[in-house]
Formats: structure tokens, C-alpha cells, sequence
């Protein structure tokens, strides 16, 4: 009985540290969804980078698509310390409608949101 105690008590620990993982995932992707939300875009995937060898936050590679349909991707990182400390999200990438004139891919994602409010005319009319 005396040799299973340790055995048990690693065993369910184990099982805490999984739990406790899962549900900070889901916290995750919730809050990454509700923030795509809030800027206006609809999420499409958001999927966790599990090794990732950044320290103290949590990566994701995210799947949205914006207002035109047009899909776009970039990665989230969630800073988190602590398992009951979550801090800012950082985004890899500006969003499809906060691109810079200064950014070199500037002109085609204009041209693709050009394309887009012609095909969206050509429908209407």
C-alpha cells in the first residue's frame, strides 16, 4: 500500500497539470476569438503551437477573415506568467485593415480589397 502512495500522488498530479492546461487553452482561444470579434473580423481557426521555446507566454496561429471574405493568418501570443496570471495579447502581424502605407505588402492587400468591393459591385448590380 506504502509503495503505491508515490506512485498515486505523481499520478495525479500529472493529471492536474493536464486539466489545468486544457482549460487555460480553451481561456486562451476564447479570448482570442472575442478580441477578433471586437475589431470586426470572424475566426476561423485558432490552433496552439504547443512547443513553441518562448518563455512565459502561449503561441497561436490564427485563421480569420474580415468583412470583404477575404482569410488572413497571423500568429497570437498570450504573455502568461502564471497559471492564474494572463496578461496582453501580442499579435504577430497588423491586422487586414490596419496595414501602413510603409508596409510593402501595403499595395497588394489594397488591390485584394479593391478586387473585393468590385466582385461584391458586379453582385449588386
Amino acid at each position: 500500500m506504502n509503495e503505491m502512495f508515490p506512485f498515486a500522488l505523481m499520478l495525479g498530479f500529472m493529471l492536474l497539470a493536464i486539466v489545468i492546461a486544457l482549460v487555460k487553452h480553451n481561456q486562451y482561444q476564447n479570448r482570442i476569438a472575442r478580441e477578433l470579434k471586437q475589431k470586426g473580423y470572424r475566426p476561423i481557426d485558432i490552433s496552439r503551437r504547443w512547443i513553441d521555446f518562448d518563455e512565459n507566454t502561449a503561441t497561436y496561429d490564427v485563421t480569420y477573415q474580415d468583412k470583404f471574405g477575404s482569410q488572413h493568418q497571423t500568429s497570437c501570443k498570450v504573455r502568461s506568467v502564471f497559471i492564474f496570471f494572463d496578461g496582453d495579447l501580442y499579435w504577430t502581424k497588423p491586422f487586414a485593415n490596419q496595414v501602413s502605407a510603409q508596409d510593402p505588402n501595403h499595395a497588394m492587400t489594397q488591390q485584394i480589397l479593391i478586387d473585393a468591393l468590385r466582385k461584391e459591385n458586379s453582385k449588386l448590380k
